[in-house]
């Protein structure tokens, strides 16, 4: 029961910390005079409500739910990637970002900076 309870915190708080980044991001958006998500259109909301579990620093890599692909899929990610803040690390992991972004068929190419990392290469 404290697991349970626990694993819902720690949802919550990935889901609050990414909201938190996107008000960052649409916050430096709006500063330099761009619209939505930093300028960068798609569901944000969706895909924090969807994706927040999938990518969070705790907890093992797990595929992503077709509700997390669907809210991805609606988002220009090499947008997003150039805007993202060095913070989202401190909360997010990025491997697992690139493993949802990977399950969903979503295509960065090998090398593409999301943030402060680059898309890994292709596993062989």
């Amino acid at each position: 029961m404290a697991a349970a309870a626990a694993s819902k915190i720690n949802s919550s708080l990935a889901a609050a910390a990414l909201l938190m980044i996107t008000v960052l991001v649409v916050t430096i958006g709006c500063a330099n005079g761009q619209e939505g998500a930093g300028g960068c259109a798609g569901d944000m909301q969706g895909v924090i409500v969807e994706c927040a579990r999938f990518v969070q620093k705790t907890g093992p890599v797990a595929d992503p739910s077709p509700q997390c692909c669907s809210a991805l899929k609606t988002l220009d990610i090499p947008c997003l990637c150039s805007r993202i803040p060095p913070e989202l690390t401190a909360i997010v992991d990025m491997n697992k970002v690139f493993h949802v972004a990977s399950v969903c068929a979503i295509h960065l190419p090998a090398g593409t900076k999301c943030g402060a990392f680059a898309v890994p290469p292709a596993a062989a």
